[in-house]
């Protein structure tokens, strides 16, 4: 079968959109495995964010934080 190039460009936005929403679910899953909430503040503002680097970057550092005080501080740096 020849796909077209509409066809890879939706595939494409598929497979991102896609990554976008597991690195978002992983960061809120760490954050309530390593403090036992994620709280609804901090997952709205994770869940608007679209850019991949940038959520790779929070999932990192969601493994780093002392404390989701931190992680918010985090979230407003990023959001300057």
């Amino acid at each position: 079968m020849i796909e077209s190039a509409a066809y890879d460009i939706i595939k494409e936005e598929g497979l991102r959109e896609g990554r976008k929403e597991g690195l978002q679910e992983g960061i809120l899953e760490i954050l309530e495995i390593r403090f036992n909430v994620a709280p609804e503040s901090i997952a709205k503002y994770i869940q608007s964010i679209e850019n991949l680097d940038i959520l790779r970057i929070l999932r990192r550092n969601s493994l780093k934080v002392s404390s989701l005080e931190e992680m918010k501080i985090l979230l407003k740096q990023i959001k300057e």
